[in-house]
Formats: structure tokens, C-alpha cells, sequence
């Protein structure tokens, strides 16, 4: 039973970070729910307090999505460069320190959106200018969300394993 639910929490994660190269309002909660389930499965471990912390941005996130204007919410303008950046951030923070994966995500995401501003078709964003910001806020914050609980997810197991096979050597 627990690899079970640690191959649908894994396959849910996956789905999540894909998802967030699309405007997909759900993102953030098929992540959590991955993350959940792979918790359940003792596979990985995260505490309570972080599950909770987590459930309650998907939630706010989603929320928040939802109140956007549709219109809004299904533009698709330099959330390929946003997600890319937040992964790539998330990386760059695992390898270097697993606890800076929250920054590294921001951080890969505004770098993300300022590459997006570069580029032909996102001369619109004028960085830096309110409509980048609103348009960072609108398109950051889910993937920042969704990409740092897959990443969360991804350090714990790493953490996980190595403390385990270096217990076991």
C-alpha cells in the first residue's frame, strides 16, 4: 500500500509541475495532494506543521486564481520561462542548500519572467514597470507555490535516502 501511494503522490507531483507550464488553476492542489500522499506513504516525511503551511498556500492560491479575471487567469504569456526559471532555481537551491528552496524559486521565477520581458513577444511587460509586477503576481505566485512543494517533496526524499543509505553503509 505505501508504494502505491507513493507512485500516485509521485505521479500527482509530476502532473503539478507540468501543469504549471499551463494556466491551470489547480496546480498548486494536485501538488499538495502529491505531497501528501507521498507523506502517507513514509516514503518521505515532512511535518505536520510544513503539510499544513502547505495545504493552506494551494488553498490561497487556487483562491486567489480563481478570483482573477478570466481573461487573466488563461493567458499564457512567459509562464513557460517563469516555470523553467522556478525549477531551475529550486535546483540550483538543492544542490547548494536543501532550505533555501523557497528563494530559489522566487528568485528562479522573477529571472524567469525578466528573460520573458526580453523577448519579442513580452515586450509588453516593460520591466520594470506595474504591468511586469501584476503579470509576475498573476503567473509567479501558483508556480512559485506549486514548483516549491514538488521541490520540498523532492529534497525530503533525497534527504531521506541519502541519510539511509549512508545509516545502511
Amino acid at each position: 500500500m505505501d508504494l502505491f501511494l507513493f507512485i500516485i503522490g509521485s505521479l500527482l507531483l509530476v502532473a503539478g509541475v507540468v501543469a504549471s507550464f499551463m494556466p491551470f488553476r489547480w496546480t498548486a492542489a494536485i501538488v499538495w495532494l502529491g505531497l501528501y500522499l507521498s507523506h502517507l506513504s513514509k516514503m518521505i516525511y515532512i511535518p505536520r506543521s510544513q503539510l499544513l503551511f502547505w495545504a493552506a498556500a494551494a488553498i490561497l492560491t487556487v483562491g486567489i486564481n480563481t478570483l482573477l479575471p478570466r481573461d487573466i487567469s488563461r493567458r499564457q504569456h512567459g509562464l513557460a520561462y517563469i516555470a523553467a526559471g522556478s525549477i531551475a532555481g529550486i535546483f540550483i537551491a538543492i544542490m547548494l542548500s536543501g532550505d533555501k528552496i523557497i528563494p530559489g524559486s522566487i528568485v528562479g521565477a522573477i529571472i524567469g519572467a525578466i528573460a520573458y520581458s526580453r523577448t519579442p513577444q513580452g515586450r509588453f511587460l516593460r520591466f520594470p514597470s506595474t504591468v511586469f509586477i501584476n503579470h509576475l503576481a498573476a503567473k509567479g505566485l501558483p508556480t512559485v507555490v506549486a514548483q516549491s512543494i514538488a521541490g520540498i517533496a523532492l529534497a525530503s526524499y533525497i534527504a531521506q535516502h541519502l541519510i539511509l543509505s549512508s545509516i545502511n553503509q
